[in-house]
C-alpha cells in the first residue's frame, strides 16, 4: 500500500514520523549532491588524454572546462584548461585562434610561430632550441610553465601575460577565464563596432556588420534532410508475464518543394496499421527583402501547422492554417515574454538556456511535446538555446535570439501579420478535437505596426473566432515607445460583441547589470480571451534580473474576490564546471478569510566534461510540510569513440517507487544503434532497441551527408573556400581548394573546418533567420591570403544546404616612411595619407603615416600599383611628392622601404 505524506505527525502505514522521513530524504539528497560534486572535481570517468610523445604532468584530474570571456563577449563555452597547483595552463593555439592573434602552433615540432594580432609584432616559440621572441625581443621563461600535449602547447597564464601583453584571470569558482589586453586587439575593436551597432535601441538588426545579402533561391525540389528513428520494445510485470510491447517510428523530412520550404514529421506504431498517429506539415517561404507576392510586400508565407500568432490581452491563435507576414525576419514581435513549444520524441528531454545560463528543464512527456510558456526576457540580447537529449545519449540544439528593445519599426514603415486557422484541430493530421466546438468556424487574426518616430511605434489588432461555443470579435490598439534606456508598452483591447474591456501597461529597462520589468493588467468582470473565460480581474508583475539571479513577483486578483501571490527566486551558478539552477517559489492564496501558503523548490544541475554529462534534478516542498518529492540522477558517459553509456536513477518519495534506466549507444557510421532497459521497484521492466539516422543531401557534390543527429528543422549552409587566382570570384578549373579553413558565425567561432574538397556543411542553424558568416582569417595558411569578402549575410532554411562560395585572394603589402624636405633638412611626417592605385586608376588602399612617419598598405592586389600621396591633402599643405610604381608578385609578398618624400611646391 502506498504511503503518502500527510500533514500529521506520523505516517500510519509505516509508523514512522514524517520528520524522520524528511531527515532520511534530506540525507539521501545531501549524499547524492556530495557524490555529484566529487565527480565534478575528480571526473575519473572522462576521456583520458593521450600522453604518448607528450608531457604527462597534466592529467584528467587537472582538467577544467571554462568559459572564455573577452570584455562582455563569450568566445568559447568549453575552453579546455588545466590546473596544476596554483597555475592555470591554457592552450596557446586555441587561445590564438579565438583571439585572432595569428599564431600557428605545431605540437609535434614543439614550435609556435606567427604574430600577435598584427604582422609588425612577430612571435616565435621554439622549445627545441629553448627560444622565445616577441616583436624581435627575446624573452626568458621557466620550462616548467610549458607543457606539450598532443593537441596543443599549454602555457601558464603568467607566461602568456608577459608574452602577449594581456592580463589573464582565472575564476575557478565560476569556471571562467577572463582576458584583459593591455592594448585593444583588432578583435576587440571589431566586437566594439558590432556592439555599438547593437545598442541602437528601437529597431534594426543586432550585430549587423553590414555584410551583403547573398541570394539563396528556392527550387522545385531541393535537399532534402531526413531524420528516421525506429524503436521496438518488450515489457513485463509481476503476475502478468511478458508482453511484446510496441514497435514505433518517427520520421521527419525537410527541403525545398515547389519553390517553398517543406517540413513534415510523422510518428506512429508498426503494430498493425503503419499509418501515423501524429504528424505535422508546414510549407513556408521567407524573403529577407520583403518582395513576396509583389505589392503585398510580404516577408513570410506559411501553410499547414503554422506558428501561433500572439495578440496582446486577447491570447494566441492555434490550430493549422495560413499565415502571411511582412515583419522583418530577425525582429522580435514581443515585449518581454516568449513561448517556445514543439515536438518532443518519446524518451527525449530538453534543457533551456538563456545567455548561457540554465533557465528551465522539461522531462520526457507522454504527450510527445514540450512547452516553455511565457519565458521572461531581459532588456537587451536574449540568446535562448534548447538542448535536447535522447534516450540513448543523442544530443541536438536549437538556438533563438531575441533583442528586447529592437522591436520597433523605422519611421514611415509598417508591418502586418494575418492568420486563418482551424481551432478544432491540434495539428493538420490530427482528427478534430471533441473538446473544442466547431460551430464558430475558423479563427482569424490581424496585427499591424506603424513606425511614427524613432522612439514610437503604434499597433492595431483584430480577431474573430469561436470562444465558449460562440463567435467573438476583438479589436484593440497599442503603442510601444522607448526613452533613453527605458521601453514602455501600452495596450487596450475590447470584446466588440460583449462590450468588455482589457488594459495592459508594461515597462522594461536596464540599469547597469540590472534588468527591470514592471507590468499591470486589468480586465472587465466578464472578459473572455481566445482560450475561454478569464477569471482574472487584475494582474501585477515585477521582475528583476541580474546575471545569475532572477526575482519575480506576481499578484492576480480574481473576479470572485480571491487573490493569489507568487514570489519566485531563481539563481544560476557555474562552480568547478557544474552548472546548477535552483528555484524557490513562495505562494499565497487568499479566499475570503482563508489563507493558504506554500513554499516549494526545484534544483537542477549538470556537469559536462570531455563529452561526459551528469545531471541531477530534485523537486521538494518546504512549507507547510518539508517533503522531498522526487530526486533523479542521469548520466551519459563516453566509453570510446562513437560508444557511450547512459542511465538514470529516480526516486519518488510520494509513491515510494524507485526507477532506474540504462542505455548503450553506438554511432556506427550513418546509423545510431541504441539498447536500453528500464526497471521499477514494483517489478515492472522494459527493454528496447532504437535505430536512428539522418541524411542530408549536399548539393555541390550531389551526395548524401550522413549523421546520427536530427537536423531537419535546422538551417544548413554548404560553404566552399578556394584560392581565387584570377580574382573573378568564380571557381575555375585548376584553382586550389582550401582545407582546414574555419568560419565566424554571428561573432561566434564555428568549431569545424573545411575538408580536403574545401567544403564544410554547417548544420543546426536557425531557419529563416539571417546569419552573418565570414572566413576566420587566422585559419588561412598564409597571412597574405585574405577573404575576397569580409563576410556575407545569408538566410538559411531547413533541409536545403545553401551553397555559399568564399573566394580567397593572394595579397601583398607595401611599407615605407613619409619624409619632408624643408630648408635643407629632412624630417618624418605624421598624418599623411598614402594611396595605392591600380592600373585602372582606382584607389585600392589607403594608409595614414604614424608618429614616426611609418605607413603600411596591406591587403593589396597582385600586379603593378602606383604609390602616391592624396592629391587633395597635398594641395592643402602646399607640397608634392613623386609617385612610385611597385609590383606585387602573383604569389604575394612584401615590398618595403617605399619612402615618400614631400617637398614644398615652390621647391
Amino acid at each position: 500500500m502506498t504511503c503518502l505524506q500527510r500533514p500529521v505527525s506520523r505516517c500510519p502505514d509505516l509508523g514512522v514520523p514524517t520528520s524522520v522521513l524528511y531527515h532520511l530524504s534530506s540525507r539521501f539528497l545531501a549524499g547524492l549532491l556530495a557524490v555529484f560534486m566529487v565527480l565534478a572535481v575528480t571526473s575519473p570517468w572522462a576521456f583520458a588524454v593521450d600522453g604518448s610523445g607528450a608531457d604527462d604532468r597534466l592529467t584528467d584530474d587537472d582538467l577544467l572546462l571554462c568559459i572564455l570571456r573577452l570584455d562582455n563577449s563569450v568566445l568559447s563555452r568549453a575552453f579546455m584548461t588545466f590546473m596544476d597547483g596554483d597555475e592555470l595552463f591554457l592552450p596557446l593555439g586555441e587561445l590564438a585562434r579565438l583571439l585572432e592573434l595569428g599564431i600557428d602552433v605545431d605540437p609535434d615540432a614543439r614550435r609556435a610561430e606567427g604574430y600577435v594580432a598584427r604582422p609588425d609584432k612577430p612571435f616565435l616559440l621554439d622549445l627545441t632550441s629553448g627560444t622565445i621572441t616577441v616583436s624581435g625581443t627575446g624573452k626568458r621563461y621557466d620550462p616548467e610553465g610549458i607543457v606539450v600535449m598532443p593537441d596543443d602547447i599549454y602555457v601558464t597564464s603568467s607566461l602568456l601575460n608577459s608574452w602577449l601583453s594581456m592580463r589573464i584571470d582565472a575564476d575557478r569558482f565560476n569556471a571562467a577565464v577572463i582576458i584583459e589586453p593591455y592594448e585593444p586587439l583588432p578583435l576587440q575593436k571589431r566586437l566594439a563596432r558590432e556592439q555599438r551597432g547593437s545598442n541602437t535601441w528601437g529597431y534594426g538588426e543586432e550585430f549587423d556588420p553590414g555584410y551583403p545579402l547573398v541570394s539563396n533561391p528556392y527550387t522545385v525540389a531541393g535537399g532534402p534532410a531526413i531524420d528516421l528513428t525506429l524503436f521496438s520494445s518488450v515489457s513485463g510485470f509481476p503476475g502478468r508475464g511478458v508482453s511484446p510491447g510496441t514497435t514505433s517510428y518517427y520520421t521527419a523530412i525537410s527541403g525545398d518543394l515547389l519553390w517553398m520550404n517543406a517540413y513534415v514529421d510523422l510518428s506512429g506504431n508498426l503494430d498493425g496499421s503503419v499509418l501515423p498517429d501524429n504528424g505535422r506539415l508546414l510549407l513556408e517561404r521567407a524573403d529577407y527583402n520583403g518582395s513576396l507576392l509583389g505589392p503585398v510586400g510580404a516577408r513570410y508565407l506559411a501553410f499547414g501547422d503554422i506558428q501561433s500568432a500572439r495578440l496582446p490581452l486577447v491570447g494566441n491563435s492555434y490550430g493549422p492554417g495560413f499565415m502571411i507576414s511582412s515583419y522583418p525576419l530577425e525582429q522580435a514581435r514581443l515585449f518581454d515574454q516568449v513561448t517556445l513549444n514543439g515536438y518532443l520524441p518519446p524518451g527525449w528531454d530538453v534543457e533551456l538556456y538563456r545567455n548561457n545560463g540554465l533557465l528551465d528543464y522539461r522531462p520526457a512527456s507522454s504527450s510527445e511535446s514540450y512547452s516553455f510558456a511565457d519565458l521572461p526576457l531581459v532588456y537587451g540580447i536574449n540568446e535562448l538555446e534548447l538542448v535536447f537529449y535522447g534516450p540513448q545519449g543523442q544530443e541536438r540544439k536549437e538556438r533563438y535570439t531575441y533583442h528586447i528593445g529592437q522591436n520597433m519599426l523605422e519611421p514611415g514603415t509598417w508591418a502586418y501579420q494575418f492568420t486563418v486557422s482551424d481551432p478544432s484541430r491540434r495539428t493538420l493530421f490530427d482528427p478534430k478535437d471533441s473538446n473544442i466546438t466547431t460551430d464558430g468556424g475558423p479563427l482569424l487574426t490581424w496585427k499591424n505596426d506603424i513606425g511614427l518616430a524613432t522612439w514610437l511605434t503604434v499597433s492595431g489588432f483584430f480577431s474573430s473566432g469561436p470562444v465558449d461555443d460562440e463567435r467573438t470579435m476583438y479589436g484593440g490598439f497599442g503603442m510601444n515607445g522607448f526613452f533613453e534606456m527605458m521601453q514602455v508598452d501600452l495596450s487596450l483591447a475590447r470584446d466588440l460583441l460583449a462590450s468588455e474591456w482589457a488594459w495592459r501597461s508594461a515597462l522594461n529597462s536596464r540599469f547597469g547589470r540590472w534588468n527591470i520589468s514592471l507590468g499591470w493588467e486589468a480586465f472587465s468582470d466578464d472578459w473572455s480571451s481566445l482560450s475561454g473565460n478569464t477569471s482574472w480581474k487584475r494582474n501585477w508583475l515585477a521582475r528583476i534580473d541580474r546575471g545569475r539571479f532572477s526575482m519575480q513577483y506576481r499578484r492576480t486578483d480574481d473576479v470572485s474576490g480571491s487573490n493569489r501571490e507568487i514570489f519566485r527566486f531563481r539563481s544560476y551558478f557555474r562552480t568547478f564546471g557544474v552548472t546548477h539552477t535552483n528555484s524557490l517559489i513562495f505562494e499565497q492564496e487568499m479566499t475570503g478569510e482563508s489563507r493558504t501558503r506554500t513554499v516549494s523548490g526545484q534544483l537542477y544541475a549538470n556537469l559536462l566534461q570531455r563529452n561526459a554529462l551528469l545531471r541531477l534534478e530534485s523537486t521538494y516542498d518546504l512549507h507547510p510540510d518539508p517533503v522531498l518529492n522526487t530526486i533523479a540522477l542521469t548520466g551519459d558517459i563516453p566509453l570510446r569513440p562513437r560508444v557511450s553509456l547512459n542511465g538514470s536513477m529516480q526516486y519518488s518519495v510520494e509513491n515510494g517507487l524507485f526507477n532506474t534506466r540504462f542505455g548503450l549507444l553506438h554511432r556506427a557510421g550513418m546509423v545510431s544503434l541504441g539498447l536500453n532497459g528500464q526497471y521499477t521497484s514494483n517489478g515492472a521492466w522494459n527493454a528496447g532497441i532504437t535505430l536512428s539516422m539522418n541524411v542530408t543531401r549536399e548539393p555541390r557534390r550531389n551526395r548524401w551527408v550522413t549523421d546520427t543527429e536530427r537536423h531537419t528543422r535546422q538551417g544548413v549552409i554548404s560553404a566552399f573556400v578556394y584560392l581565387d587566382a584570377n580574382r573573378n570570384k568564380v571557381f575555375d578549373e585548376g584553382e586550389e581548394r582550401l582545407e582546414g579553413i574555419g568560419f565566424f558565425l554571428n561573432r561566434g567561432d564555428w568549431p569545424e573546418t573545411t575538408d580536403k574538397t574545401g567544403i564544410l556543411v554547417l548544420n543546426n542553424l536557425t531557419a529563416n533567420i539571417p546569419v552573418n558568416i565570414g572566413v576566420s582569417k587566422t585559419t588561412l595558411p598564409d597571412i597574405l591570403w585574405v577573404p575576397a569578402n569580409e563576410g556575407v549575410k545569408v538566410v538559411p532554411r531547413s533541409g536545403y544546404a545553401a551553397p555559399i562560395d568564399f573566394p580567397v585572394w593572394v595579397t601583398g603589402e607595401v611599407s615605407g616612411t613619409v619624409y619632408q624636405k624643408q630648408a635643407g633638412k629632412t624630417r618624418t611626417v605624421q598624418g599623411i595619407t598614402v594611396e595605392a592605385v591600380n592600373g585602372e586608376g582606382e584607389v585600392v588602399a589607403t594608409a595614414l603615416s604614424q608618429y614616426d612617419g611609418f605607413y603600411i598598405l596591406d591587403s593589396l592586389p597582385t600586379g603593378n600599383l602606383v604609390i602616391r600621396t592624396d592629391a587633395n591633402q597635398a594641395g592643402d599643405l602646399g607640397v608634392n611628392a613623386d609617385e612610385t610604381t611597385v609590383t606585387i608578385p602573383g604569389s604575394g609578398g612584401y615590398v618595403d622601404y617605399i619612402d615618400v618624400v614631400l617637398q614644398a611646391d615652390d621647391d
